[in-house]
C-alpha cells in the first residue's frame, strides 16, 4: 500500500460499528454509506432527516430510504416505533405462489400508491435505482412482491440493489431471485445477507472447479453450484485433488462425467482423504489389494452408481 494514515487526522476521529465495514460496504449504496457516516459523526447533536438531506445535498426521500436501510440492518433504532427487525423476525417466511396468473393491474398500482405511503416510497426509490421511470410491468411486479407476497419495502430495495450489483437489473432476474428468496425463507435483510454470501461462496467454488476440470467459462447449473459448494466449502478439497478425480474419470470413461467425479470425491471424503497426496496413497493401496478401481468399487458397481446419479443430475 502506498499510503499511510496521517496521525494528525485522529484529532477529530469518531467510531463506526464494525458491521458497517464488514457486512455492508458491498451491499449498501453510496448514498446509504454517506448518511450513516454523517449520523455517527453527529451523534452528540443528532440531526433530523431534513438537516441530513440539506447537509449532504440529497433529496429527502433518499435520506429516508437510507435511514430505513440502516434501521432494518439493526444499526439504527427508531425512537418512535418498533424496529423493522422485530417486525420481520415475527414474520413467518412465506413461500411464493407457483402461479402468477393474477398480477396487479395498472389501476391497482395507482390506487395503492395513493393509499399506501410505503408503497409510494418503494416506487420512488425503485425509479431512483433504475435511473428512469418504471415501466408498467415493473411497477406491477413491485406491487405483487409488496402486497401479494408480503415482502418488506427494505427487502425489495435490497433485491434491486443486488440485481444492480450483478449487472442483471432485468424483470426476469428480479422475479426469479425474489422467488428463490421467498422459497428459501429469506424474510429480512439479515436473511438476504446470509443467502447472498452463501451464493457468492458457491460461485467462487465453481471457479476453482472450472479451472480444475478445464471447463470453459460459463454459468453453472444449480446442480453444479451445489457440487462446487460441497466439494470446496464443505469438504475442503483443492484444485489438485479435483484434477486428480477428473483424470481418473476420463481414464475410466474416456469422457468427462460430473456425476462420476462426484462419486469419486464422495468416496474420498467418506474415507477422510483431503489432499492429492492422500488420494494417491489410497489409490496405490487399492492397487496393492488388487482392486480394479481406484476408489473401492467394482467397475460394474460404478456403472450402476453413475446411472443412478445421472438421473438426479440430468444427464442422459
Amino acid at each position: 500500500m502506498d499510503y499511510i494514515v496521517n496521525p494528525a487526522s485522529f484529532t477529530s476521529a469518531f467510531t463506526l460499528p464494525g458491521d458497517i465495514a464488514d457486512k455492508h460496504l458491498k451491499l449498501a449504496s453510496p448514498t446509504q454509506l454517506k448518511v450513516i457516516i454523517f449520523v455517527f459523526r453527529h451523534l452528540a447533536d443528532a440531526k433530523s432527516s431534513e438537516q441530513i438531506a440539506a447537509a449532504l445535498n440529497l433529496k429527502q426521500n433518499e435520506v429516508d430510504d437510507a435511514l430505513l436501510y440502516w434501521q432494518t440492518a439493526g444499526i439504527l433504532i427508531s425512537k418512535n416505533t418498533e424496529t423493522l427487525d422485530k417486525k420481520e423476525d415475527n414474520k413467518k417466511p412465506k413461500t411464493i405462489k407457483k402461479a402468477q396468473a393474477e398480477m396487479p393491474t395498472r389501476q391497482d398500482v395507482a390506487r395503492r400508491a395513493v393509499d399506501d405511503s410505503r408503497f409510494a416510497f418503494l416506487l420512488q426509490e425503485s425509479q431512483a435505482k433504475f435511473g428512469r421511470l418504471l415501466k408498467d410491468n415493473e411497477s406491477r411486479v413491485l406491487l405483487w412482491l409488496y402486497e401479494d407476497e408480503g415482502m418488506e419495502v427494505s427487502l425489495i430495495l435490497m433485491l434491486l440493489e443486488y440485481a444492480i450489483s450483478e449487472n442483471k437489473c432485468t424483470l426476469s432476474f428480479i422475479q426469479r431471485t425474489a422467488a428463490e428468496w421467498l422459497n428459501n425463507g429469506v424474510a429480512s435483510i439479515s436473511d438476504a445477507e446470509e443467502y447472498i454470501t452463501a451464493l457468492y461462496k458457491k460461485k467462487t467454488a465453481w471457479k476453482i472447479v472450472e479451472a480444475a476440470f478445464g471447463i470453459e467459462d460459463r454459468l453453472p447449473s444449480s446442480k453444479e453450484l451445489e457440487y462446487s459448494g460441497k466439494w470446496i466449502n464443505e469438504w475442503g478439497f483443492d484444485r489438485n485433488i479435483l484434477r486428480l478425480a477428473y483424470e481418473i474419470c476420463v481414464d475410466a470413461k474416456s469422457k468427462f462425467s460430473m456425476a462420476y467425479v462426484a462419486k469419486i470425491l464422495e468416496s474420498w471424503n467418506a474415507a477422510g482423504v483431503k489432499t492429492e497426496a492422500e488420494a494417491k496413497q489410497k489409490i496405490n493401496a487399492r492397487k496393492a489389494e488388487g482392486s480394479d478401481t481406484d476408489f473401492g468399487h467394482t467397475a460394474e458397481e460404478l456403472d450402476l452408481i453413475e446411472k443412478m446419479i445421472n438421473k438426479g443430475y440430468g444427464e442422459n
